[in-house]
């Protein structure tokens, strides 16, 4: 079967680029073909908006002396561009892939698929997906007699964002889709809520989580890597005081050397390296969380609010876990990680196969 994946658009964030590579291996071990449709943020202005802009930056910084980024388009553009390069190498050796796409309306030609699988990850938040419509990840382009699946969708919190208006709007594409399932407990509620109940969405875990350890490890084994320098592996998306504080005093009281780490310092494999061969993991990130437990490392999570707490919500009610244990029984994590990729494979093969 060729099937069409749709994620969020292309970035350098470990844990979503995983999560791509993870759903893309499960489906060719399967035995489908599978071509990711690479989208990418363009942050590029009319003139005129250019012009518009740039006038009231530069009165904001230099009259009210306001903080602001004068060119902050092209700021962001260039950043876009370099984060798609820096992730490019693995992408292109794991993924086969569309060129890139910043137009609603160029997504439209790619219609000539058997399947169209959406997620997982934070696809059907809104401000996540912006400036790309919401719809567009609810397939709202292709006819309603096309097979079209949700894996794991994420909604990010349990808040209800959409208003009634908008959820009545979408609830049409909603309908069209041949299966759904949700990587959030609480998701379940939240489209309830929206009158989003056909077909019933089922909760499954992230894509990342259909992969073991082993699979992982042969990514690291087929990449240049070395040796992370130090024994306890920080991943801390938003740093602030207090976990840089916790860092240094748990780093002297384990006597452990920290590695610190956020975006775009290393690359895909090397962080997964990091974590299998730390002692410890300090994060803030839901991934950052999802690959200790991959790894079976002990780890401190700082939850974050802004990101969206409910996934990890729902990790902690899956496993069995608080949020503040640091070390777990790793052979019940395991069996239960077992049980819950075997339950969400043969939800995605039934899907499929329906």
């Amino acid at each position: 079967m060729k099937i069409a994946l749709l994620n969020l658009p292309i970035d350098d964030n470990y844990g979503g680029n995983l999560q791509r590579f993870a759903l893309v291996k499960v489906l060719k071990n399967m035995g489908h073909e599978v071509t990711h449709l690479l989208t990418m943020r363009n942050f590029s202005l009319s003139k005129t908006d250019f012009i518009k802009f740039t006038i009231k930056r530069l009165i904001l910084r230099f009259v009210f002396r306001k903080k602001v980024r004068v060119f902050a388009e092209l700021y962001a553009q260039k950043q876009n561009i370099s984060n798609y390069k820096r992730i490019k190498p693995f992408y292109d050796r794991y993924i086969k892939h569309t060129e890139p796409v910043n137009d609603c309306n160029v997504l439209k030609q790619y219609n000539f698929f058997d399947a169209y699988i959406v997620g997982s990850d934070q696809v059907w938040r809104k401000q996540i997906v912006q400036p790309f419509p919401l719809k567009m990840f609810l397939w709202d382009y292709l006819p309603s007699t096309e097979k079209k699946i949700a894996y794991a969708a994420s909604l990010g919190n349990s808040d209800l964002e959409l208003d009634k208006a908008e959820a009545e709007s979408l609830r049409k594409y909603y309908n069209q889709f041949s299966a759904v399932s949700v990587r959030e407990k609480s998701a379940l509620n939240v489209l309830d809520s929206y009158g989003w109940t056909s077909p019933k969405a089922e909760w499954l875990v992230d894509s990342t989580l259909l992969l073991k350890k082993e699979d992982y490890l042969d990514v690291i084994k087929n990449a240049d890597t070395t040796p992370m320098d130090g024994e306890m592996f920080c991943y801390i998306l938003d740093s602030t005081q207090e976990k840089m504080d916790f860092i240094e005093r748990e780093a002297n009281s384990r006597n452990m050397k920290s590695f610190i780490t956020g975006l775009h310092e290393i690359s895909i494999e090397q962080w997964l390296r990091n974590f299998n061969d730390a002692k410890f993991i300090v994060t803030d990130s839901y991934h950052g969380f999802v690959f200790s437990l991959i790894f079976n490392k002990p780890v401190k999570l700082f939850l974050n609010e802004f990101r969206g707490n409910a996934r990890f919500e729902s990790l902690f009610e899956l496993l069995g876990i608080s949020k503040d244990q640091e070390s777990f029984d790793w052979s019940e994590i395991n069996a239960t990680l077992a049980n819950e990729r075997q339950k969400s494979l043969n939800w995605l093969k039934g899907a499929l196969n329906a």
